[in-house]
């Protein structure tokens, strides 16, 4: 260590006279004269300005207590580096000052190669030092797991932490025991002793600092969660579970902390998010809605907002926002609603409008119908009284699509109290002759926008089917036609993309193609699945859409 301290001044010495002379003057070690000259040799192709202000930047870097005296190669590689990005002085140094030990000659090299050749990528941030700075003097990854896969600091170097969050990291990298990130050291240290690898532990690392948007904020309470997560989980859960996760049990505790308290988790060989999720919620009863909508992560921001205020256990008749004013009735049957694959909101509907009609069928035909819940206490109130007056589940979709054509679209108004369902039904014909009559005048020429989702064959069972978007308005009216529905009637909406409509078709032996059910597509759902007059598509069919809605990834909620 003395030899190397003593070359280490010397190597100083050296400096510093070219620097003021221009050439060696001083008499120095052998070792020490042939390793500088031989530098020199290698770069005379530099010229000496810029030779200068190298061996300028150097020094700071020679002072460091940290850094020892760099080999040949290494200082070979610093030039290069420095050319590119004179920060990495800087940044060589400032690693220096945090470290408690110094690391050898081989970990000097790798950081310096880590630094990159492009002055605009992989540049060693402060925050991302600080972090590396902490794992190395936690004993968290030492010289063999550097040597053994190298990847690992590369991965901590270049990608981990965007440069926005970097204060904030920064600030909470100070190795005192009250960060928000102590938590997670101390666990890393406690899995190192028990043998997890390296491999392991760098994914557990990036779980919490790494890019993807970061939606856990840094706060003192998170710091109690990370040590209670720690407590209920085995590390190796830990080290594959992903940062959306962590998120999402975070989401959890800082609304209702005391179900962790209390947890005890099923640990088993497979253990996954949804069933650890549920665990949670063993003593504290929340709608099945609720809990598949936030495994999935299709909660928009104000149904994540209703989900709060029932975790910090209110009812939810008193959350802000319902799409509805819930009745006690309708919130326990809410309550105990199955899921499916229906969202938050349209449950809620489906259950002020079930709290009324005592229909489940009837009610699930209204959802399915329903294409915007801002009109949720126009349909509940319509929707009840015809239902009162006699209309059967068969009839609701075409009810509904005459209905808001009339009363939402061309403001006119229906007594439906008193209006018998015969002659409802006979007006809704009327109006389907009428729009069929007007349709192929207008409609030959008229495209409707396209909804991105390529047309596709599919052989099943021995015969060939496709899916195919309806592109014109002319589409409409021969699916309608052929169909005996009232698809036609849906060209507005297609027109302000509000939906898409699809045809499932059955191709025969002499490619002769037959509708067999139309299909609604809203966002990324599939909400409605309609045959020849409104039939419920059979088992096969089913089954071909459900092929296509997974591969196009879109849920199936019809």
């Amino acid at each position: 260590m003395k030899a190397t301290v003593h070359r280490k001044t010397e190597l100083k010495l050296v400096v510093n006279d070219f620097l003021q002379n221009g050439q060696l003057t001083i008499e120095v070690s052998e070792a020490v004269q042939l390793y500088f000259k031989t530098f020199l040799v290698i770069q005379k192709n530099v010229a000496k300005d810029q030779m200068i202000l190298f061996l300028k930047a150097l020094l700071p870097v020679l002072n460091a207590r940290m850094i020892p005296i760099p080999s040949l190669n290494t200082l070979i590689l610093l030039y290069n580096r420095w050319k590119n990005y004179p920060g990495i002085m800087r940044d060589l140094k400032f690693l220096s000052s945090l470290l408690k030990t110094a690391p050898s000659q081989e970990f000097w090299f790798l950081i310096i190669q880590l630094s990159g050749t492009n002055k605009d990528s992989l540049i060693l941030q402060r925050c991302r030092l600080s972090l590396l700075s902490c794992i190395i003097n936690l004993g968290i990854l030492d010289e063999q797991d550097v040597q053994f896969n190298p990847s690992i600091f590369r991965s901590i170097l270049t990608h981990l932490v965007r440069e926005e969050d970097e204060t904030t990291l920064r600030n909470n990298l100070r190795g005192d025991d009250v960060h928000s990130y102590n938590a997670m050291f101390q666990h890393l240290r406690l899995v190192k002793k028990h043998g997890v690898s390296a491999l392991e532990i760098i994914e557990m690392i990036r779980i919490h600092f790494a890019p993807p948007s970061r939606e856990i904020p840094v706060t003192p309470l998170y710091k109690e969660f990370i040590d209670l997560l720690y407590q209920k989980l085995p590390p190796n859960f830990m080290a594959i579970l992903y940062h959306r996760e962590i998120a999402k049990l975070y989401f959890i505790f800082i609304n209702n902390p005391n179900l962790f308290h209390e947890w005890k988790p099923d640990i088993g060989e497979k253990l996954t998010i949804d069933p650890l999720i549920r665990s949670l919620f063993k003593d504290f009863i929340v709608s099945e809605v609720f809990l598949r909508s936030f495994c999935r992560d299709t909660m928009n921001a104000e149904e994540k907002e209703w989900f709060a205020h029932v975790l910090h256990g209110n009812n939810l008749v008193n959350a802000k926002g319902l799409p509805i004013e819930l009745s006690r009735r309708a919130a326990h049957i809410f309550r105990c609603h199955e899921g499916g694959e229906i969202t938050v909101t349209r449950a809620i509907i489906f259950s002020s409008i079930d709290a009324l009609v005592h229909d489940r069928v009837f009610s699930q035909q209204v959802i399915h119908a329903l294409r915007d819940s801002r009109n949720a206490s126009f349909w509940v109130k319509t929707m009840h009284i015809l239902h009162k007056n006699g209309l059967l589940s068969r009839n609701v979709t075409e009810a509904m699509d005459y209905i808001e054509q009339k009363v939402l679209v061309e403001g006119i108004q229906l007594d439906l109290k008193h209006k018998k369902i015969p002659n409802l039904l006979l007006d809704i014909n009327n109006w389907h002759r009428q729009l069929n009559d007007d349709a192929l005048k207008l409609a030959r020429s008229q495209r409707l926008p396209d909804a991105g989702i390529d047309d596709q064959k599919i052989e099943f069972d021995g015969k060939d089917y496709e899916i195919i978007q309806l592109k014109k308005v002319v589409d409409l009216y021969h699916e309608g036609k052929e169909l005996h529905h009232c698809v036609y009637s849906y060209k507005t909406h297609c027109y302000r993309r509000r939906c898409f409509i699809f045809s499932l078709r059955l191709i025969d032996a002499e490619q002769e193609v037959k509708s067999l059910i139309t299909l609604e597509i809203r966002g990324s759902q599939i909400v409605q699945a309609k045959g020849k007059y409104n039939r419920q598509p059979n088992e096969i069919e089913l089954k071909l859409i459900r092929l296509w809605a997974q591969e196009k990834e879109l849920s199936f909620v019809a």
